[in-house]
């Protein structure tokens, strides 16, 4: 069986959410669980920056309109 390599440190950017780990022979299964957690927060964290598209934009406007009038007739 061949040896695995594994960094013993890894190291991101300041600020982000990945700790310096020293995993010389840690299961395989919590690293790639640690790794799928990891990338789906990196995703959700995008996708919370991300600007609204303007089509929604338009679409809110048009519903607060009709809130207005209906509110108005009331």
């Amino acid at each position: 069986m061949a040896a695995r390599l594994v960094p013993s440190k890894v190291q991101e950017k300041p600020g982000s959410r990945k700790k310096i780990l020293d995993m010389p022979n840690s299961d395989p299964k919590a690293n790639l669980r640690q790794q799928i957690d990891e990338n789906l927060k990196r995703v959700y964290q995008d996708a919370l920056s991300e600007d609204v598209p303007d089509r929604f934009k338009a679409l809110l406007d048009q519903l607060r309109q009709k809130e207005k009038s209906g509110e108005e007739k009331s």
